[in-house]
């Protein structure tokens, strides 16, 4: 196996998902590619649209904002920061930083949001709404007079005395001197 062959296979790809809420020009975006390479991206994907929302999720400072939502992937070859990339993409772009965002593409508010896009239920029933048999579970087990009479018997068995002589009652004498 040659050197270019093991550093190949050991090749880590560093994944940061960018959401940008301006109206960026396709000029800007190559603008960017020009100064991330610099700092090693290998892949940018295409920005995407994401649909309207009067309250962003990601943004949560900017209410009412109507503007586009551009989301994308950077991939690097080099470690990077968030940080680093986010204040790289708004130096570039001449953005606040309250209008960028950027996640570790592992992060779990990314995943949660792809599952939660993903998610579809086959039968579109709720578990709730279910009305089938559960005869077998006797309700005077889980509550009511039954239950706290056993919970009575439970509590001043032999047992649980066994493990009431360990506690000690404080000395508020003791305690209250400073006070």
């Amino acid at each position: 196996m040659e050197l270019k062959d093991i550093l190949a296979s050991v090749k880590k790809t560093y994944s940061f998902i960018v959401k940008i809420a301006a109206e960026v020009k396709p000029a800007d975006f190559k603008d960017i590619d020009v100064i991330l390479q610099v700092k090693g991206m290998s892949k940018r994907t295409n920005p995407e649209s994401l649909n309207l929302a009067s309250l962003p999720l990601d943004f949560p400072r900017l209410k009412d904002y109507y503007g586009r939502i551009y989301k994308m992937q950077i991939d690097f070859d080099y470690p990077i920061t968030e940080n680093q990339l986010r204040n790289e993409i708004c130096n570039g772009l001449c953005l606040d930083k309250a209008f960028v965002i950027v996640r570790n593409a592992d992060s779990p508010l990314e995943q949660q949001e792809e599952n939660y896009l993903k998610y579809k239920d086959d039968n579109g029933e709720s578990i709730l709404m279910d009305d089938s048999d559960k005869s077998d579970i006797n309700i005077d087990d889980l509550y009511g007079d039954v239950y706290n009479e056993e919970l009575v018997k439970l509590l001043q068995s032999k047992e649980a005395k066994k493990y009431q002589n360990e506690f000690k009652e404080v000395d508020p004498k003791y305690y209250n001197k400073g006070a």
